[in-house]
């Protein structure tokens, strides 16, 4: 149980994987998972992400950093790669494994280093639009990148694409993902279900906690299928 320690709720979702399939890879949505499990679904995400990056090496910039599995797979494909994210668990996770991380919120972080890209994988719907994106601009170089894939609500998607491009940025790609990530929800929700009392006994939560979880999780699923939210990706480029 080596992810009792992360920030609830991501210490759920990392042991309920691990209960229901024997180890936790990722803690980000999957492409269809119905179709070919949970594992290589998440994989297809990460897989997506990693074929629309410039080629290595170039210097990445990973906002949230999950279990590091995708700051490995960076890593070992060349591209020099630097992770921020405010969680201490998730810090000490990633540097037992070697790897350049910077324990910040994204918004706050003092950096004079200037990236080729920066990624936001499931990160962003955490941040501020507005200061994700000015604090994003003010990190690329001439020509960077931001990649963004995550959920939104679908009626702001358009009042953030203005705000993109007032900013600055170009909107390269869009691509809406909704129909292949919205099943992972349900897998989600079916084994924290199953592995309840395991899960509130290990990781010492309460009743109240567990049902708050599953309620906010129970309305996320729902305004999937009435399509008010949306899971997109985002290619934003400095003009």
């Amino acid at each position: 149980m080596q992810y009792k320690n992360l920030t609830f709720p991501l210490n759920v979702y990392a042991y309920s994987l691990e209960l229901e399939e024997g180890k936790a890879n990722y803690l980000h949505y999957g492409f269809n998972p119905q179709i070919n499990g949970i594992y290589q679904a998440q994989q297809n995400s990460t897989d997506f992400i990693m074929n629309q990056l410039p080629a290595a090496p170039i210097d990445i910039l990973e906002v949230g950093i999950g279990i590091c599995t995708t700051a490995r797979q960076l890593v070992k494909a060349g591209y020099n790669y630097t992770g921020v994210v405010p969680d201490s668990v998730q810090i000490a996770l990633c540097r037992e494994k070697q790897l350049n991380v910077i324990e910040s919120k994204f918004e706050l972080m003092q950096s004079d280093q200037k990236y080729d890209l920066i990624l936001f994988q499931e990160s962003a719907q955490y941040i501020a639009a507005q200061a994700l994106l000015q604090q994003a601009y003010r990190l690329l170089k001439p020509m960077g990148q931001v990649l963004v894939l995550d959920e939104v609500e679908t009626q702001a998607i358009d009042g953030l694409e203005q705000l993109a491009i007032q900013i600055g940025f170009q909107i390269a790609d869009k691509k809406d993902f909704t129909e292949q990530a919205a099943p992972t929800l349900d897998y989600l929700i079916e084994i924290i279900y199953k592995h309840r009392s395991t899960i509130l006994q290990d990781l010492e939560l309460s009743g109240d906690q567990f049902s708050k979880l599953m309620y906010s999780l129970e309305t996320r699923n729902k305004a999937y299928q009435q399509k008010k939210y949306s899971y997109m990706f985002f290619k934003l480029i400095t003009s």
